[in-house]
């Protein structure tokens, strides 16, 4: 049995189907999921733009981490190209 706190979830155009919107709708879950654009239903209720944007700024964030697992690492092995990342 699941057990989930979430009041919303957030995901891309791929997660973007009947199905998965029902069973989130079903669980009291409110969808922030743009639609694609073959969509027949063109409403999208509960679309929330401004929420929908901080998932971008999370994604960068994770972005910007992988940058600096890729220093501590050390994945350039010149020491030109490591100099430059730091």
């Amino acid at each position: 049995m699941e057990v989930s706190n979430a009041e919303n979830l957030i995901a891309d155009r791929v997660y973007s189907n009947k199905n998965v919107r029902e069973k989130l709708t079903n669980k009291k879950i409110q969808v922030i999921i743009p639609k694609k654009k073959n969509f027949i239903d063109s409403k999208n209720d509960g679309f929330d733009i401004h929420v929908y944007k901080i998932r971008h700024l999370i994604e960068n964030l994770f972005a910007r981490l992988k940058q600096f697992r890729s220093i501590a690492t050390r994945y350039d092995k010149s020491n030109n190209n490591f100099a430059s990342m730091v």
